[in-house]
């Protein structure tokens, strides 16, 4: 018997799966077919949770933007008290740090990058404001 989810789970299931297909090919280079397939759901199920791709790709920067909110009040209070040594250690540090823990983060903003994607602009400023 299969257990069926809440609308917020499959959501949350569609944005996962969807982070690595989009780290993996990119916007343009990934279908809603695939997008699809690979959170287990239907087009039209997608559909009913994201009415267009683009909409997909903004609750991923949503989310990603979520995981790393906290980076930045660490940083705002190293640039306030002066200290150039530890702020540019620490934003190295927090680089190397999300590479590791999250590559498909990198991916996906190079990729944002690379296609000039009308919501790396977005993305960016989500990230890393």
């Amino acid at each position: 018997m299969k257990v069926r989810m809440k609308s917020e789970e499959r959501r949350a299931a569609i944005v996962r799966s969807a982070i690595h297909l989009f780290a993996e090919k990119g916007f343009r280079g990934t279908t809603t077919r695939e997008l699809a397939a690979a959170a287990g759901v239907t087009e039209p199920v997608l559909y009913q949770h994201f009415r267009a791709k683009r909409d997909l790709y903004s609750a991923i920067i949503e989310a990603k933007a979520g995981e790393v909110s906290g980076h930045a009040a660490a940083l705002a209070g190293l640039a306030q008290a002066g200290d150039d040594h530890a702020f540019f250690g620490a934003v190295g540090e927090l680089i190397l740090r999300r590479y590791q823990e999250d590559p498909e983060l990198s991916r996906l903003l190079f990729f944002s990058s690379l296609e000039r994607h009308e919501l790396a602009d977005l993305f960016f400023e989500r990230l890393y404001s």
